[in-house]
């Protein structure tokens, strides 16, 4: 007899009550579970969201800091060197992401309301903070994401001049309180000075929060990657009933 077969899925209820809420005694559990899931479950989430934009590719390897760049413009290299993820959109355009996992049980972290309009506020409360221009003077581990870029293999310094920059985390944020994309300016370095670069701020909670609204449930994940992970996580236990000893 043929086993039956079985799918992975995203249980989207489960995903926003077990990140946007901050319970007390659980907040290791959480930061656990977000340690693991990390930047893909927020690829999972992003790839759809952009699926408008045609059939998507993850590309291999990650975005590598441009060290020529700084050199040319005579500016000193920051620590932070990678990104998380290359992306090729259906017309080829290349994006570059940046995942942060900023869930309820973060370092400063509050249950996201359930309420509309408390979410909205939220939202934009959280967006306030996150866009504040002086914190985009510097480099650190959020404003990495305009780096200077490296082109994946097969790719030109054209490509990557040309390419999307999105900076995925779980929390509402919005400019608005609820589009799940908000789009912030801040400067890059290209051809040995400082040029102004748009990134995008996606809100995975946000986006999920849509898709239940309209009565979606579930969401498969997105890359080969994904699924063998939460495979050979599933491959370490045991499920069903109680193996004879």
């Amino acid at each position: 007899m043929r086993e039956a077969a079985w799918v992975l899925l995203y249980n989207i209820p489960a995903l926003i009550n077990e990140f946007d809420l901050r319970e007390a005694g659980r907040g290791d559990v959480t930061g656990r579970l977000a340690s693991l899931t990390g930047e893909e479950l927020l690829l999972d989430c992003l790839i759809p969201a952009l699926a408008d934009a045609g059939p998507l590719e993850l590309l291999p390897g990650r975005p590598r800091r441009d060290d020529a760049a700084f050199t040319a413009a005579c500016e000193r290299r920051p620590t932070f060197r990678d990104l998380d993820a290359w992306l090729a959109l259906g017309d080829q355009r290349l994006v570059a992401v940046e995942c942060k996992q900023l869930t309820a049980a973060s370092f400063k972290g509050e249950t996201v309301p359930e309420d509309a309009d408390a979410l909205a506020d939220f939202a934009r409360r959280q967006w306030r903070w996150l866009s504040d221009p002086g914190g985009w003077d510097k480099w650190d581990s959020y404003t990495k994401v305009a780096l200077p870029l490296l082109p994946p293999a097969g790719r030109t310094p054209a490509d990557v001049q040309q390419a999307r920059r999105i900076l995925a985390v779980w929390r509402p944020v919005s400019q608005d309180g609820i589009s799940a994309f908000s789009t912030l300016n801040t400067t890059t370095l290209q051809d040995g000075r400082w040029v102004d670069v748009a990134v995008e701020v996606f809100s995975a909670s946000l986006y999920l929060r849509g898709l239940l609204a309209a009565g979606v449930t579930t969401l498969a994940p997105s890359s080969p990657r994904s699924e063998l992970l939460y495979e050979s996580v599933l491959a370490l236990f045991h499920h069903g009933p109680t193996p004879e000893i």
